[in-house]
């Protein structure tokens, strides 16, 4: 009885002591004001931040921002316009590569521009590729550039994804083309892999191999059917999607994307079968009834903006069962997660979101994984040891048997 009276003592010590200091939710920490809509967010290696802006209601003015994260505030450096740009533009996705910014353009004469970071001045007067009209995604694998939308052809939209290799000016030399099935809404490319994925609404997510940019290879037919959690219900519109080691989470929903699902796909290595993709296990899901727009992942948790004004925060540390952790009432059109910290795109704000710790299922002794010392640190106390956890990150909010076991299964790879 003397022991069991110690063990509850320490576990409600220690739940004081990592409490302490510590955000109980997410929140707004500042502001600034572009003027004009925000469109994009990109972040460099260095932490430094982009952001693209939409035109006002009198003038294509839209603009490119360079700005830092001191503290908690954002602060701005300067700007494409600040520096003597003057041509009429309307700016929406960017990507960075090599010190140089490219951005899409949606205004009707111009396709997009390619800036030079360092000064935020125009590296490329001729701008981009003239080929490129009505883009909508637009990426990097590190060496190449990827952009895709719909071109208007014999009377049809026709989809296409082209890559270029910039050359040491910055001007983008066209490599290849390719049709996908639908026009590319939204792009993601997973480095480890090369690969290269494509929302395409109805059409579903395609998977493309980039190894030979000249010559991009399709990697089968693409997965149009994601189930609710239950299994007894599935979407067939892709929304967006983000690839990391051997999961996609795909986000898709109904045609109007008010209801969806967040669903985690096990990714296994392709072959000569088309449909080594379009059939891959669903290994879980999260149904969302807030009209899922985009996601972002960061560590364990996938960040989704909803159409009801809000981020969700899901725990993907067990990717089987995801789980909702926390609601961040925010308007958002984009958003990227530097550190612990949430850069939002809010109408024509920019907003820092200070997030509230990070939880990992398992992770007892607060280490970032989990592993074989959790498992002993777990077996520790139930043999009644006094030794120090985390209990809130405990699989049942609390220290036992059950937590040994998945730490266990964790480390041989059986979770």
């Amino acid at each position: 009885m003397k022991r069991l009276i110690l063990v509850c003592f320490l576990v409600a010590t220690i739940v004081v002591f990592y409490s302490s200091g510590v955000f109980a939710k997410s929140e707004i920490v500042s502001s600034i004001n572009l003027v004009n809509k925000i469109q994009d967010i990109a972040v460099d290696g260095n932490g430094i931040i982009y952001a693209t802006t939409d035109y006002s209601s009198n003038a294509w003015d839209g603009d490119v921002f360079k700005l830092q994260l001191s503290g908690n505030q954002l602060q701005k450096i300067s700007s494409l316009r600040g520096n003597g740009f003057r041509n009429r533009d309307a700016f929406s996705e960017m990507s960075i590569l090599n010190g140089r910014g490219y951005v899409l353009s949606t205004y009707s004469e111009s396709c997009g521009i390619v800036a030079d970071l360092s000064t935020m001045t125009i590296a490329v007067p001729i701008g981009m590729e003239c080929q490129i009209k009505d883009s909508k995604i637009i990426t990097t694998d590190g060496v190449d550039i990827y952009i895709g939308g719909g071109m208007l052809s014999g009377g049809k939209t026709v989809p296409y994804v082209r890559s270029y290799v910039p050359l040491s000016n910055g001007e983008l030399n066209y490599q290849s083309a390719v049709t996908p099935e639908g026009i590319p809404e939204k792009v993601f490319f997973q480095p480890e892999k090369k690969y290269l994925f494509l929302a395409m609404g109805n059409a579903g997510i395609g998977a493309w191999d980039t190894t030979d940019p000249r010559a991009l290879w399709k990697l089968g037919q693409p997965r149009d059917t994601f189930y609710t959690a239950d299994g007894y219900d599935y979407f067939k519109r892709a929304i967006d999607m983000v690839s990391e080691n051997q999961y996609v989470y795909a986000l898709a929903g109904d045609d109007q994307c008010w209801r969806g699902v967040l669903a985690i796909i096990s990714l296994t290595e392709p072959s000569y079968d088309e449909y080594w993709f379009r059939f891959a296990n669903q290994v879980g899901g999260l149904d969302i009834d807030d009209g899922p727009l985009f996601l972002k992942k960061s560590g364990n948790r996938i960040f989704i903006a909803t159409k009801t004004s809000s981020i969700l925060v899901v725990d993907v540390s067990d990717a089987m069962k995801p789980k909702l952790i926390e609601t961040i009432s925010i308007m958002a059109t984009d958003f990227e997660v530097i550190e612990d910290k949430l850069i939002v795109a809010s109408d024509n704000l920019l907003q820092v979101v200070q997030l509230a710790g990070e939880k990992i299922v398992g992770d007892i002794n607060d280490d970032g994984k989990v592993d074989l010392a959790d498992a002993i640190l777990a077996l520790q106390v139930t043999s009644g040891k006094s030794v120090t956890v985390k209990v809130e990150n405990g699989v049942n909010g609390k220290i036992g048997l059950t937590e040994a076991v998945y730490a266990l299964q964790k480390t041989v790879g059986l979770r």
